[in-house]
């Protein structure tokens, strides 16, 4: 049983809790507490449906799209382990793979305009004639990696610099 007062650590993680500690310690009937106590609740359970869940498909579901229709648009990838993976002319665009495992990937021809590959190990990665456009590379480890072709414009290197070698 949660005990609501204001000596319990509840009361003190955030502010809505406060709030409802606080309706619950002034003096009053039991009926306003109530009825108080059921509007936060309302209004507790109506925001909630303004936030937007962290994912609304599973790493798994998000692994076979990629792998079925060879596209992964505006994905959270984040921490993924896809080294190896024939990713050859795959729409990566606007990913998150921050953090990714890609080493030795083909991702040849792959589009992965304005995709997030913070810190991704793209390890003797073949990136030859891919889009990388306005990507963030930084901190990536390119190792070996094949760039030939590749495409850049606004593109966060893994030094940070910028680089707008194919920009038109």
């Amino acid at each position: 049983m949660l005990k609501i007062g204001p000596r319990s650590s509840f009361a003190r993680s955030g502010p809505i809790p406060r709030l409802v500690c606080w309706f619950s310690s002034i003096h009053g009937n039991m009926i306003m507490k109530k009825q108080i106590l059921t509007a936060v609740t309302a209004l507790i359970i109506s925001l909630s449906f303004f936030v937007p869940s962290a994912s609304a498909y599973s790493l798994q579901d998000l692994y076979e799209t990629l792998v079925n229709e060879n596209q992964c648009v505006f994905c959270d990838l984040f921490d993924a382990n896809l080294r190896y993976g024939n990713l050859s002319n795959a729409d990566l665009s606007d990913a998150n793979l921050s953090d990714a495992d890609l080493s030795n990937a083909n991702l040849s021809n792959a589009n992965l305009s304005n995709a997030n590959l913070k810190r991704a190990n793209l390890k003797r990665a073949d990136l030859s004639e891919a889009n990388l456009k306005r990507a963030n590379l930084k901190d990536a480890n390119l190792i070996g990696a094949d760039l030939s072709g590749a495409d850049f414009c606004v593109t966060i290197m893994p030094d940070g610099s910028i680089n707008n070698d194919d920009c038109h």
